[in-house]
């Protein structure tokens, strides 16, 4: 368990420090803006007995034909269950020109514990 932990570990620092190329179209970075285990006692009352780890992460794109940032979220839930980890990413690139528009989601996923699978109901709300 220890060694599938240290490796997860290695692999986020990997990720959080370089960047990734995708179809030759943008160049994308992601910095990681919150990291915390979700309240125990709000998993107790959903009936989850094991920790649950929340990192969430703001990437930028810049466009390569107009030069233009454009903003995301990634969020990647890890369940700490008694023999092995579980891993879901959602990632949600091309949110948004605005910085600080993608912050205040962020604040508000982090305020709410929101994981991947309620994110996109999050996202549609926020951009109404």
């Amino acid at each position: 368990m220890r060694w599938k932990v240290l490796a997860i570990f290695i692999i986020s620092l990997y990720s959080i420090k370089h960047s990734e190329q995708k179809k030759g179209e943008f160049n994308v970075n992601k910095v990681l803006v919150s990291e915390f285990f979700m309240e125990e006692g709000n998993l107790r009352k959903n009936g989850i007995f094991y920790p649950i780890k929340l990192n969430y992460y703001k990437t930028e794109e810049i466009e390569e034909e107009t030069g233009k940032e454009k903003y995301g979220i990634e969020i990647v839930k890890t369940e700490y269950q008694k023999d092995i980890s579980q891993i879901d990413v959602g990632r949600y690139n091309n949110l948004s020109y605005n910085e600080s528009k993608i912050d205040e989601l962020l604040e508000i996923f982090k305020r709410n514990e929101v994981t991947a699978v309620g994110a996109q109901d999050c996202i549609l709300d926020f951009f109404k």
